[in-house]
């Protein structure tokens, strides 16, 4: 069961600065990412990203702080890709986040919509990053200089900057338990939004805590400086929720759909059967 909240705001087109890959059926790169994937991002529809992100970036020109400039390099990178030959604009992508206790930073692996890597590699994009095939995986340069990994997986490519994780990864087809985990409402999130991340709550439990953690010294202090006993009432319902959310919640699922000068965002929370 999935509980459902949405709100559109021009503010929340700041999301997407961070980062950026006929929109009907479940998205095609869902069969390759595993179902117990700690977190990933859905793209259904590459092209239509592109789309309205550009519509969006064109917009709010001049209206957004300078922090949110990285938006625009973001579409600039992703419009070049997607023309490369090889590409399929309109197909769907992902980017998995694995987290292990023992690293830092989560691993970061991609299933990109490229359905002939040869061509890819032979592109003007491409030949300028130094790329070269050692084997059936395809070795390049990313723009910040790190390296990146392509393996070919049938219609879509297999990217990540660890070539042994690259070679390792073993397509499936996990969309049977992605569908069973999402559950009707997180499947129409996943189908309509462009652009969707889904999380295992569990893989995040001591992220979470901490977070919690922190947010409940914060509220402290306010209370001690005058925020009172409303303030501690209002914490500690928040407090129950996550909670709830902690224990019986499987995955979280927030997507989010451009469009003119707003973003609409809908959030939810899949709960245990």
């Amino acid at each position: 069961m999935l509980l459902n909240l949405s709100m559109t705001r021009s503010a929340c087109v700041l999301v997407l600065a961070a980062g950026t890959t006929a929109q009907a059926a479940m998205p095609e790169a869902l069969k390759y990412v595993p179902s117990d994937t700690s977190a990933y991002v859905i793209v259904p529809d590459l092209g239509k990203l592109i789309e309205d992100l550009s519509a969006t970036n064109q917009a709010l020109a001049g209206k957004l702080p300078p922090e949110a400039a990285q938006l625009g390099m973001g579409l600039f990178f992703a419009q070049m890709i997607a023309t490369q030959p090889g590409v399929t604009t309109n197909g769907s992508a992902a980017v998995m986040f694995e987290i292990d206790e023992d690293q830092p930073e989560p691993d970061v692996m991609a299933i990109l919509p490229i359905e002939d890597l040869d061509a890819f590699a032979k592109g003007p994009f491409m030949s300028g990053q130094n790329a070269s095939f050692n084997g059936d995986v395809l070795e390049a340069m990313s723009g910040e200089g790190d390296p990146v990994y392509m393996r070919d997986i049938g219609d879509f490519v297999v990217a990540g900057s660890t070539a042994e994780k690259v070679k390792a990864f073993k397509p499936g087809d996990w969309i049977g338990a992605t569908k069973t985990a999402l559950g009707d409402a997180g499947l129409r999130s996943v189908e309509s939004g462009d652009l969707t991340l889904i999380v295992d709550i569990a893989s995040f439990d001591e992220q979470i805590s901490d977070m919690m953690e922190n947010a409940e010294q914060q509220v402290n202090f306010m209370a001690m400086m005058g925020g009172g006993e409303p303030l501690n009432q209002g914490f500690a319902m928040f407090k129950q929720a996550v909670d709830v959310i902690k224990r019986d919640g499987s995955v979280a699922v927030v997507s989010f759909d451009t469009g003119g000068e707003g973003i609409a965002m809908d959030a939810g929370v899949c709960f245990r059967g």
